[in-house]
């Protein structure tokens, strides 16, 4: 997640750091992948870089150009809604830089999709462009077909980037038609409760929502958990159809909408599944398992009803129209101890244990 040269492969997975290694060795392992029929998706990192100005040793775009490569606020500091040092991907030359850094990894590497992180933050008509250059790869002129590349990313909305102030960003609401998928976090809060935003403990659909508990947050009355568990069931409909704006039926109030119009909220953003990226746990918050231990506490649910529940969620994402994503080890019951942020909390939290032990 600390971006200093984005067409290098890291050297510290490689036998040798300081040759030709690290790039022979990526080829041979994403060769020896397609020959188990694995496919290879790269999670790039155009949003920010790990430094700028001129004196960090880690800064190389702000040194080509200063100034230009990453976003000012009105005081003249960087940007940093990201995480830090946003880059200014709306300007011609680090949107270029987008679009030859991921046709570089597909056809010197092979790499079969690519996942944007906040990709949000990026113009839609570059990620449009970052479509249009794949596509135009043939198998019989490039040894590719690039209309088989996968394109999705994180379609959030905030910062500076919110509501149009850097010019048109590929953010959910904007993706409909462009074969460019988003994360659908509609399914994942209808179907679990709440949000990575508010009390882990609400419930919904999957996790015991009108069910009696003890303790936590209050759920509401009787008669309020039946409405939001009613509306849960419309937009888990909706994902059900891929998120599609023109798939049209009656919801709970009798009224018999498209999917973008239900409850004014607008639940579905697609014209096609492909766009819609479903999924119920990432690598980002808790893990499927731990939601369920939050939100299913173990002196009101029993663990035969924490299994059934993520079974009943993860196969919503199964069954959903669009591309479905399950995070790994959510078949397993997963956990990672509650901890929601586990990028350098070692491998105690984060180690995958299939032994069943």
């Amino acid at each position: 997640y600390d971006p200093v040269l984005y067409n290098v492969p890291e050297g510290s997975y490689a036998s040798n750091p300081n040759n030709g290694s690290r790039i022979k060795e990526f080829r041979e392992m994403i060769s020896a992948l397609h020959k188990k029929k694995l496919g290879v998706v790269m999670d790039v990192v155009f949003n920010h870089t790990l430094g700028s100005g001129p004196e960090n040793p880690k800064s190389v775009l702000d040194k080509c150009v200063p100034g230009y490569y990453h976003r000012r606020a009105e005081d003249g500091s960087y940007e940093h809604s990201t995480c830090a040092n946003n880059t200014a991907t709306e300007r011609y030359m680090m949107g270029r830089l987008v679009c030859d850094s991921v046709l570089h990894w597909v056809t010197q590497y092979q790499v079969d999709g690519f996942r944007f992180d906040l990709m949000g933050h990026i113009p839609l008509k570059v990620m449009r462009k970052v479509r249009d250059l794949l596509d135009s790869l043939r198998l019989d002129m490039h040894g590719i077909d690039g209309r088989k590349i996968m394109l999705y990313g994180e379609g959030w909305e905030f910062g500076e980037v919110a509501n149009g102030q850097r010019g048109q960003v590929a953010v959910q609401q904007q993706l409909a038609g462009s074969k460019i998928g988003a994360f659908n976090d509609r399914i994942r809060d209808s179907t679990l409760g709440g949000s990575p935003f508010t009390d882990p403990r609400l419930q919904s659909f999957a996790t015991g929502l009108l069910k009696p508990i003890t303790g936590g947050p209050d759920q509401g009355s009787v008669r309020d958990q039946e409405t939001r568990l009613r509306k849960a069931q419309d937009t888990i409909r909706i994902s059900l159809a891929g998120s599609l704006k023109e798939f049209s039926f009656q919801n709970f109030h009798g009224e018999t909408r498209q999917g973008d119009q239900h409850f004014n909220e607008a639940l579905a953003y697609t014209d096609q599944p492909v766009e819609a990226i479903n999924y119920v746990s990432a690598h980002d918050n808790e893990t499927l398992f731990d939601n369920s231990v939050w939100k299913m506490p173990p002196g009101c649910f029993s663990p035969t009803e924490r299994m059934r529940g993520n079974w009943l969620a993860t196969s919503l994402v199964a069954l959903a129209h669009g591309v479905p994503f399950f995070h790994a080890g959510d078949e397993l019951l997963r956990s990672k101890s509650l901890d929601r942020d586990s990028y350098n909390s070692g491998d105690w939290f984060n180690v995958l244990d299939f032994s069943g032990e």
